[in-house]
């Protein structure tokens, strides 16, 4: 029985690499030389391929070099190693002005399942150092641009892996609940305690207005890049988009017979058409981390909750502050690095703030 079940899962891992390879084939049909040249070559040097199997037919050749390649490739490959493979690779092709070095590297890592294992590992290297990215480390990790070409392509995969979780935030689903950001910030109207069915956007998406509950009904804009006050007569606005009602289900109390029952209350929200300002009057109910902004905003009724969706490098920056929380030295690191520069509007005064915080607190 066990015999059996190992061939049975036997046959089916190399019908699964033969099917992947051939896939892999199919979508790009090698038609340049140049490229089946190194191709070549890397199974000979680099998979281990021996020459026997080399004049073998193509699918049964691509069946050994599958299963060679998953062997080393996938499970034998560390981070040193595969930038040592991609370096050697890369040097097989050649200088000359008829070849595009970048566009065969990008074919073979199409179409050569060793090539994109190499280069998974490398760009899940530079993922990690995204990941735990501190302000020692930030300059070097966002600007470091290597001179092969293959390491900078690793990079871009790993730029997009990392960076497209800064896209994850749903607006809908995060504000205001929780407030531990620097990509948050604070508005507070200046006459008076704000109507929440008031707040609109507008159309281009750079400025925000709310208007008092009161009689008097004064109007305040802020442009949302900085959160900072603007004349309305200054700006010039086509349209002024409203918000939408949602129900709030984060309300619980307790009920007469034990436990608790939620009791959804209506919030009012705006979002701009491009989805990347939200805005909302703050309420009692909001988490706020006192880290970032005081706790009594959650009472002041002229307050205006503005989240701004985080861009790569502000989401950069977050991540590093976050993995330097403790220790001075990259805290000061990060205040002093060049990529603070490259942050846009509130996050970037946001950061500054709370790195400056932070020092203090810890030489206290």
């Amino acid at each position: 029985m066990f015999m059996a079940t190992i061939k049975g899962f036997s046959f089916s891992f190399l019908m699964f690499c033969c099917i992947n390879l051939q896939a892999m084939e199919f979508f790009g049909v090698i038609k340049d030389d140049t490229v089946q040249t190194i191709w070549d070559k890397i199974d000979r040097e680099h998979v281990g391929v021996s020459n026997c199997v080399m004049n073998l037919h193509w699918h049964l050749r691509s069946a050994v070099g599958s299963l060679l390649s998953i062997c080393k490739g996938r499970l034998m490959m560390t981070p040193e190693r595969a930038k040592k493979e991609m370096n050697a690779i890369e040097s097989y092709i050649s200088s000359n002005d008829d070849v595009d070095k970048k566009d065969v590297l990008q074919k073979l890592i199409a179409q050569h399942w060793y090539v994109n294992y190499l280069i998974q590992a490398l760009a899940c290297n530079t993922f990690n150092e995204l990941e735990y990215v501190t302000g020692e480390t930030i300059d070097t990790v966002y600007n470091d641009v290597d001179e092969k070409i293959s390491q900078r392509l690793a990079r871009f995969k790993a730029y997009n892996m990392f960076f497209n979780k800064s896209q994850d935030w749903k607006l809908i689903d995060i504000i205001p609940q929780v407030i531990s950001d620097i990509h948050f910030t604070v508005l507070y109207h200046s006459h008076g305690d704000v109507q929440p069915d008031s707040l609109k956007m507008s159309s281009d998406g750079k400025y925000l207005q709310a208007t008092t509950t009161d009689k008097l009904n004064i109007t305040q804009v802020w442009e949302m890049q900085t959160g900072k006050t603007v004349n309305e007569l200054d700006i010039n606005v086509e349209q002024w988009n409203r918000g939408m009602t949602y129900a709030d289900h984060s309300h619980y109390e307790q009920a007469a017979l034990g436990g608790y029952s939620c009791s959804p209350i209506e919030r009012y929200r705006v979002c701009d058409k491009e989805d990347n300002y939200c805005a909302m009057v703050a309420h009692p109910y909001m988490s706020i981390d006192s880290e970032f902004f005081p706790k009594d905003v959650v009472h002041n009724s002229k307050a205006i909750i503005l989240f701004k969706r985080p861009k790569e490098v502000s989401y950069l920056g977050q991540k590093a502050f976050d993995n330097s929380y403790t220790k001075i030295d990259e805290l000061k690191a990060l205040e002093n690095s060049k990529i603070i520069n490259d942050i846009q509007g509130f996050p970037k005064e946001n950061l500054k703030r709370v790195i400056e915080n932070r020092i203090t607190e810890l030489t206290k």
